[in-house]
């Protein structure tokens, strides 16, 4: 889990990313973001991530 005070943007270039919020990780409440996809986060959200496959972000 995170919390930044900045906005962290993310884009997905190969794979998938899963994306989710809240203070406890639970894949269940994900979201999955193939590649091409763009995500923001407001800043100091508690957020966390995880992948399946190589996945490449920037």
């Amino acid at each position: 889990m995170q919390q930044m005070k900045i906005k962290p943007n993310k884009t997905v270039l190969s794979g998938t990313l899963h994306a989710g919020r809240g203070d406890t990780v639970d894949k269940a409440k994900s979201k999955a973001l193939p590649a091409g996809s763009y995500s923001v986060v407001p800043g100091k959200a508690h957020h966390y991530v995880w992948t399946t496959g190589e996945t490449d972000s920037k």
